[in-house]
């Protein structure tokens, strides 16, 4: 009995018809055969041992088995509860999801799913003239959009009203730090629009420009990293007598033009599109090669043999070579402009009587538009529009899947001036 009780046993951790089979054969072999059972004890208990042993072992196995098949079942049942379409069981999870994750996010040049971020650059940034101040749209490192914030440039709302129209020209040069007696200069054209530029009024225009122009190329060096430029412009700009450094000046630009790891970094990057050029004023202008220049119509700017500078490149590289261009063409107006002032008749004087006026410069970053309006009795607006506005809008289709250092670089290059982004409006009290 105890025999037939371990046996029963052994079947019922057996789950398969085998083991009821082999119960069977075993109580049957109990009924016929009770002496040799006796008999043979000894070596029925050692059998019963290793057969014991055996069964144990395939338990486990199967037991192995079943929590494998078990757990497979749960994995399944649990992607169903999910709700995801896997397919099976593996990796195909991850790649599922990582679908469905990015499906809905816009996708770079190369198709790959990006996450756009914004940037804000300024408007103390190294490398942009100081109060430029944009947020840059990034695509990882490429830059898409670029936003400006304009508010942060607006200066029109901080101008009082004028007492007296004779104080136009001294209030213009507060507007614009950068180049202040360019917009004097206009001032004084919109108070006498009959008279024409003088000789003293080009040489303070073309002095200013290579002040812009070598500002410019100080703000640039940061940005490249290049430190002796930096350092060398400084130290012209410094002394300020460029009639005396002439050769000094024609030497350093010659030698910027050899950097060829320069001409690498930024030649043929930052162009404005072609249908977008007759958009253009000033060096990005004339770097492409388009003769828009308001000295071209200056009666004074004739006498001196003006003519305006064209390159060839409408791109970083090219507006690089326009500016140090233009510095050597200012350089040798202002020693013409040092012969002809001696013979110059004086400027007029005050005005009497104001009339309607609209006068044009080409200030250092471009096109400067002046208006004077004569609203009623003694009632006067002023309003100055520049190219620097347009050109912060074509900067951005410059910029359009550049990677963001050339994108900085490009932005750098158009010359853009802070101050003349806004439209400038003045008016007086009426008391003049």
């Amino acid at each position: 009995s105890q025999q037939g009780h371990q046996h029963h046993h052994h079947g019922q951790d057996h789950s398969g018809h085998q083991h009821e089979h082999e119960e069977h054969h075993q109580e049957s072999d109990q009924d016929q055969h009770q002496s040799e059972h006796q008999h043979h004890s000894g070596r029925q208990e050692e059998e019963d041992h290793d057969h014991h042993d055996h069964s144990d072992h395939s338990s486990t196995e199967e037991e192995e088995h079943e929590h494998q098949h078990s757990g497979h079942d749960q994995h399944q049942e649990h992607e169903k509860h999910d709700g995801h379409d896997h397919g099976g069981h593996g990796g195909g999870m991850g790649f599922m999801s990582m679908v469905m994750m990015t499906k809905d996010m816009p996708r770079s040049m190369d198709g790959l799913p990006m996450e756009h971020n914004q940037a804000h650059f300024g408007p103390f940034f190294p490398g942009l003239t100081g109060g430029i101040s944009v947020q840059m749209m990034l695509d990882g490192d490429t830059a898409m959009q670029i936003k400006p914030e304009l508010h942060l440039m607006q200066r029109k709302n901080d101008l009082p009203p004028l007492k007296d129209m004779s104080e136009l020209p001294q209030r213009l040069t507060q507007c614009n730090p950068l180049c202040p007696e360019t917009w004097k200069v206009m001032g004084e054209l919109l108070l006498n629009p009959a008279h024409e530029l003088t000789f003293h009024q080009v040489q303070r225009l073309e002095t200013e420009r290579i002040d812009a122009h070598f500002n410019w190329l100080i703000t640039f060096s940061t940005l490249t990293g290049n430190q002796w430029l930096r350092l060398k412009a400084e130290k012209l700009m410094k002394h300020k007598n460029y009639r005396e450094q002439k050769e000094t000046i024609r030497k350093f630009t010659d030698k910027i033009l050899k950097f060829r790891h320069l001409k690498h970094k930024i030649q043929a990057v930052g162009s404005v599109p072609d249908h977008l050029l007759h958009h253009t004023r000033g060096i990005v202008a004339r770097a492409a090669g388009q003769a828009r220049d308001a000295r071209i119509g200056s009666e004074r700017y004739r006498k001196l043999g003006f003519e305006p500078v064209l390159g060839g490149q409408n791109d970083v590289w090219g507006r690089l070579k326009q500016i140090l261009a233009e510095i050597n063409q200012s350089l040798e107006l202002l020693r013409r402009t040092y012969e002809e002032a001696n013979q110059e008749v004086p400027s007029p004087g005050p005005v009497d009587k104001i009339h309607p006026a609209q006068a044009e410069l080409e200030s250092p970053f471009g096109l400067l538009i002046g208006n004077l309006e004569v609203k009623k009795r003694k009632h006067y607006k002023v309003s100055i529009k520049a190219s620097s506005g347009c050109h912060l809008v074509l900067a951005g289709k410059a910029i359009h899947q550049l990677e963001l250092s050339d994108a900085l670089v490009s932005l750098a290059s158009f010359h853009i001036n802070p101050w003349e982004v806004n439209k400038i409006e003045i008016k007086n009290t009426g008391h003049a």
